[in-house]
C-alpha cells in the first residue's frame, strides 16, 4: 500500500490497483495486536485475537467440510478466482465469511508441540525451531493456499514481524489469560530485526538480503572465470 498524487493505492500481485474498500487488510501480528488493543482502549471492550482453540468453534459454526470434500469454488483459495484478496464478504460459511481462504489470520497462540509429538527424521528442522513461545500461528489459509495448507488441521506458524498474506478477525473473549507469559521480543529488538533484514545498514552490518545477493553475484564471477 502507498500513496500516488495523493491517492492511496494497493500493490496486488501483479498490478497497481486504486485501493479496495472492502478488501481485508494485509499486516503482521503486531499490527493486528496494536489494532485490538487500540479498540479495546477507544470501545472500554477487551478485543482479542482468537486463539487456535477459538478458531476451532468458529471453523465449528461454520459447519465447514474439510479438503478434499471442500470444491475450491466455495472460497478464495488456490488461485482458483483471483491472484490476489476479494471482498470480506464474497464468501461465506453459515453466516460467517471467510473461514478459510482470501488472507491468513493470525491468532494469539503460539505454535507448541502436542503431547506425543516426535521429531521426523526428514523434518529434523521444520517444527522444533518454531517451539519458542515467539512464533504466532496463523489460520484459515489464503487466496494462495492449496494441498495441505487449507486442511483444517493444518498448523502453520510465523514470528509476529513477518508478513504472510495475512489479516485477522478479532473476538470478545473470556479465555484473555494463556497458561504462559507472552515472552517476545521488545519493540526495540524487533526494530532491531526490521532493520537488518529491510534497512541500509544496522550494527555497521549492511542490508541482509543485499549481502547475500552480492554474495552470490561474486561467487556467480568467480565460476564463470574458472569455466573460461
Amino acid at each position: 500500500m502507498g500513496q500516488k498524487n495523493g491517492v492511496f493505492k494497493y500493490r496486488a500481485l501483479s498490478k497497481i490497483i486504486d485501493m479496495p474498500q472492502d478488501w481485508p487488510v494485509d499486516v503482521n501480528a503486531l499490527e493486528a495486536e496494536a489494532f485490538c488493543r487500540y479498540k479495546s482502549k477507544k470501545e472500554n471492550k477487551e478485543y482479542l485475537l482468537p486463539s487456535e482453540a477459538e478458531y476451532e468453534l468458529i471453523y465449528k459454526k461454520a459447519n465447514l467440510k474439510d479438503v478434499p470434500a471442500l470444491h475450491e469454488s466455495r472460497a478464495n483459495i488456490n488461485f482458483y478466482h483471483y491472484a490476489s484478496s476479494c471482498p470480506v464478504d464474497e464468501f461465506g460459511f453459515n453466516e460467517i465469511y471467510d473461514v478459510i481462504g482470501n488472507v491468513w489470520q493470525w491468532s494469539r497462540t503460539p505454535i507448541r508441540p502436542f503431547k506425543g509429538f516426535e521429531v521426523h527424521a526428514a523434518y529434523d528442522d521444520f517444527s522444533v525451531p518454531t517451539f519458542d513461545d515467539k512464533h504466532a500461528m496463523i489460520l484459515g489459509s489464503s487466496w494462495a493456499s492449496s494441498g495441505n495448507l487449507i486442511m483444517k488441521h493444518s498448523r502453520y506458524a510465523f514470528r509476529k514481524h513477518f508478513f504472510q498474506n495475512a489479516g485477522f478477525r478479532y473476538v470478545i473473549t473470556q479465555n484473555s489469560k494463556d497458561d504462559r507469559g507472552d515472552i517476545y521480543e521488545s519493540d526495540e529488538l524487533v526494530s532491531q530485526y526490521c532493520e537488518f533484514q529491510y534497512g541500509d545498514t544496522h550494527f555497521g552490518v549492511e542490508n541482509f538480503a543485499i549481502a547475500c545477493a552480492k554474495l552470490l553475484q561474486n561467487m556467480q564471477q568467480i565460476q564463470q572465470k574458472h569455466w573460461i
